[in-house]
């Protein structure tokens, strides 16, 4: 499961949660703006989920949905919080 994701939030697929988007070379896209010169290209979705806590945003998608990925700024994107369960 992807650290974090986004939802749809208008359109024919409204409501459709979209993750991290891995481009054909394996890597994932941290980003300030929609334009590729800003792009930061990381192997791992732990970079990725460091560079998006710090502010920036991402290239996202949905297999399931025929669009190309769209870049989400930070503010969008909800984390998602593993719970730890301690020990008695």
């Amino acid at each position: 499961m992807a650290p974090f994701f986004d939802k749809k939030n208008r359109g024919q697929y409204q409501g459709e949660r979209l993750h991290p988007h891995r481009d054909s070379d394996g890597s994932y896209v941290a980003t300030t703006s929609k334009y590729s010169v800003d792009y930061v290209r990381v192997n791992s979705l732990d970079e990725l989920s460091a560079l998006v806590r710090s502010g920036y945003g991402a290239r996202m998608s949905n297999p399931a949905i025929p669009q190309a990925p769209s870049y989400i700024s930070h503010e969008h994107i909800t984390f998602v919080e593993k719970k730890i369960q301690l020990g008695r």
